[in-house]
């Protein structure tokens, strides 16, 4: 009875703290989606702003919504495979398996996981998290914001400054350039450069517009043509959007 009891004491604990490693993770996860989705708002286009939402749900939503799923197959006993990557297809067909209490609302969120709609799924999130996971989200703590979004933009401003690819730095440049002005942050593959590097006008001068504009066509041409040799104009007019970003930089510790 000693025995039983010390093991079912360690498996309550162990449980309890996969739970908790649940709950910071899911946690970590909505905060930089909430994030992510304030960035999208900062985009008038419609079908830029539609087609970053596709992109935000794709690398951030789908994986948070297999890791909450995951956790509730172990919790209800069922029995998946865990040799391949867990498809729209295979994400329903475990759900159904779930009791219905939990079904119900993990449907709709992974609905809303696979559709075209950020707000929509940010919104189920933090409607059925505890229905469906037993998890409690945090509310907004605007200081912890303020230093996620500070963490951000030093991350990506050390991977400039030590950045020797033409087309990355230009992708780097362009998200450090939204956030400055807008304060906010985009999730975005390399495809969405062209049309944030358009959003950025509104806020450039005409010279620093010419300059990323030129960065621009020169990264297009070596990319469509591969013979062409452009690496010295790419690198010196690399050189030049890194101090231009250096110069917006030093310009706000003046203003402030």
């Amino acid at each position: 009875m000693a025995m039983y009891q010390a093991t079912l004491t360690k498996s309550m604990h162990n449980k309890r703290k996969t739970h908790s490693e649940l709950q910071d993770g899911v946690n970590s996860q909505y905060t930089s989606f909430r994030l992510h989705v304030k960035g999208l708002h900062e985009i008038k286009n419609e079908v830029n702003q539609e087609n970053l939402a596709k992109h935000l749900l794709k690398t951030s939503a789908i994986p948070l919504m297999n890791e909450i799923l995951l956790y509730v197959v172990e919790e209800n006993m069922i029995k998946i495979s865990e040799a391949k990557e867990v498809s729209a297809n295979d994400r329903q067909n475990i759900i159904k398996e779930l009791p219905s209490s939990i079904a119900e609302p993990a449907m709709k969120l992974n609905k809303a996981a696979t559709g075209a709609s950020a707000d929509d799924f940010l919104k189920i999130l933090e409607e059925e998290s505890l229905s469906i996971c037993d998890v409690m989200l945090k509310k907004q703590d605007k200081k912890k914001d303020k230093q996620i979004l500070f963490n951000h933009k030093h991350e990506m401003q050390d991977k400039l400054d030590s950045c020797e690819d033409p087309a990355l730095g230009l992708h780097l440049a362009a998200l450090i350039i939204f956030q400055h002005f807008t304060g906010q942050i985009l999730q975005a593959s390399g495809k969405f450069v062209p049309s944030i590097v358009s959003h950025l006008q509104q806020y450039l001068s005409e010279e620093q517009n010419q300059l990323l504009s030129n960065h621009q066509q020169l990264v297009v041409k070596q990319l469509k043509e591969k013979d062409s040799d452009l690496s010295s104009e790419l690198q010196d007019c690399l050189s030049k959007l890194k101090e231009m970003i250096k110069n917006m930089k030093n310009k706000n510790k003046e203003e402030e």
